[in-house]
């Protein structure tokens, strides 16, 4: 039996689980990138690590979604549990051996198991009980040659001497039950390694000791899935009917197995009595218990065991059936919230990424027109300085023309042109305060104030006399005021030509950082959409496909 592979649903199961994992992790890594956090209006102890914890854990606290995540693949990864269960002498002991594949548990006629006893996979074997804080022990670990000899002890109230279990039965000793709170053991069994399954043999129904049966009614709402062991020749007694009635709602849970049925083999017509036997049970599941349409499973593990004949025994039927049932109903569960938890985070994620996309894309936007205006502006300028030099040059020009044909005095003459010069300074100034007025309309453009251009003292009087009225004293004159003007402008112009090339070039540079950003984003984007893709097809996948 140990080449079995899990049904086909269950390693279906297995491989959407891990795909959902997948995505849940590239979305964490995808928040990290991010830099993002989640708020939490309280803190759960023991669901996140308090390290992941952004904050004031007194008030609202900001938890990292690669925190969340991780709590939710822990969850994913815990093994399905199922739980033996049935009277004393039903054969849960022996089922469980059979399965797998060795003898872990001990035997006996007598109310035996007295706790539960996990049994997980493990390479090595090992034991470990907990006791109960009331007890004042600690945990005890043992590892061990002999698995069955030494786990007896602590399971196992048959396991006394005769002496101890009858003081046992007077009330003078106490269960084991009362003492341990649970065995922990680690077996290696290709069928636990394969499937991932806990199996917990459970103390018996019926059992004379009320803290054995205790432990068993605890124990089954933690199950996915829940053997009810009945017997092919001792029928379903009233006190399995009340305690199916009084966990009625987890009943979907529970496959019915039909043990033993070996014993069959003393009828006249074997193969009739095991179909009557299911019959009669099936009945009592339906007409007692209020079961609808319940399926049982006959099995004979003492001939799996000691015969090694799996595929007579029954016991293959049983697991595909058991795997197909896990896969089914707690399988479907757990992927289902995988889904919602994945889905949540991806619409989460989606919707930050597209409100920075917008803003990226607004802002660059922003950039681009404002630095389309200022190169307009920089050409405009260029413009406006060969205006203003053509006029400084036919202004100039008339003014000479005007003093070298005059016939008034050279005082008189000088007053005409310090009039003109003004008007003509009036007019440059003007100019370039419409060019600084507009290039200070741009946005993102600061610009410092510069002072206009001033007149020049280009007119000495104590060296005025009237012996120097000549016509290259007024043009020296003139040229003289042409070239501070002219260079006045080319140093105001230059300068703000200057400041404007700047401003393109923190525009140029921002605009960089916001393609570099927006590069990373549509990564972002198209690994968002990928995982969008990537979850549609598994969602639909399970709701299509039987199986899961």
């Amino acid at each position: 039996m140990t080449q079995l592979p899990p049904h086909e649903s269950l390693l279906q199961y297995y491989q959407l689980r891990n795909s959902l994992i997948m995505l849940l992790d590239e979305l964490a890594k995808l928040s990290q990138q991010r830099s993002l956090t989640i708020i939490a209006d309280k803190y759960i102890d023991g669901l996140i690590p308090t390290s992941y914890i952004v904050g004031n854990t007194d008030t609202l606290h900001q938890l990292t979604l690669r925190s969340i995540v991780d709590e939710e693949i822990r969850q994913a990864y815990k093994p399905f549990r199922i739980a033996v269960v049935g009277e004393f002498t039903r054969g849960k002991t022996t089922l469980l051996n059979a399965l797998l594949e060795q003898e872990v548990l001990t035997s006996d006629r007598r109310p035996n198991t007295a706790t539960s006893t996990i049994l997980k996979y493990g390479t090595i074997p090992h034991i470990r009980v907990r006791y109960f804080d009331s007890t004042g022990l600690e945990p005890l670990d043992i590892s061990t040659q002999n698995l069955a000899a030494d786990l007896e002890g602590y399971t196992s109230d048959g396991g006394m001497d005769e002496e101890k279990y009858e003081a046992l039965l007077r009330g003078d000793k106490k269960s084991l039950a009362e003492q341990i709170e649970g065995v922990h053991v680690w077996v290696p069994s290709e069928f636990l390694k394969l499937r991932g399954y806990e199996l917990i043999d459970t103390p018996g129904l019926g059992s004379i000791f009320d803290s054995h049966q205790v432990i068993t009614y605890n124990a089954i709402p933690q199950m996915d899935a829940v053997l009810f062991l009945t017997q092919f020749n001792a029928l379903i007694g009233e006190g399995e009917q009340v305690f199916l009635a009084s966990l009625r709602e987890y009943v979907n849970r529970f496959l019915f197995v039909l043990t033993k049925i070996d014993l069959a083999e003393k009828e006249n017509n074997p193969h009739q009595a095991i179909d009557k036997a299911i019959d009669f049970t099936r009945s009592v599941l339906i007409n007692q218990v209020q079961l609808n349409n319940p399926t049982l499973y006959p099995i004979s593990a003492i001939a799996a065991v000691q015969d090694n004949q799996y595929h007579k025994s029954g016991i293959i039927q049983l697991i595909k059936a058991l795997d197909k049932f896990i896969s089914c109903s707690s399988g479907k569960g757990r992927l289902l919230k995988l889904y919602c938890s994945a889905n949540t985070y991806h619409l989460w994620l989606e919707q930050d990424i597209q409100r920075e996309l917008g803003d990226l894309s607004s802002k660059i936007a922003q950039l681009t027109e404002a630095k389309e205006k200022l190169v307009s502006k920089l050409n405009n300028i260029e413009l406006s300085k060969c205006d203003l030099s053509l006029l400084l040059k036919a202004q100039t020009q008339e003014l000479e023309q005007r003093l070298l044909d005059g016939i008034s005095p050279l005082t008189e003459r000088k007053s005409i042109f310090m009039h003109n010069v003004q008007l003509l300074q009036n007019i440059i100034n003007f100019f370039l305060s419409q060019i600084i007025w507009d290039i200070k309309s741009q946005p993102m453009v600061a610009l410092e104030e510069l002072p206009l251009i001033l007149l020049p003292d280009v007119l000495d009087t104590t060296e005025l006399n009237l012996g120097n009225q000549s016509g290259s004293f007024f043009r020296d004159w003139v040229e003289s005021l042409y070239l501070y003007l002219e260079a006045s402008i080319n140093r105001v112009v230059k300068h703000y030509e200057q400041m404007i090339d700047q401003q393109i070039l923190l525009i140029n540079e921002q605009h960089d950082k916001l393609q570099q950003r927006l590069h990373i984003i549509n990564q972002h984007n198209h690994n968002i959409k990928n995982i969008h893709q990537q979850l549609e097809t598994i969602i639909s996948y399970i709701n299509i496909t039987p199986e899961i």
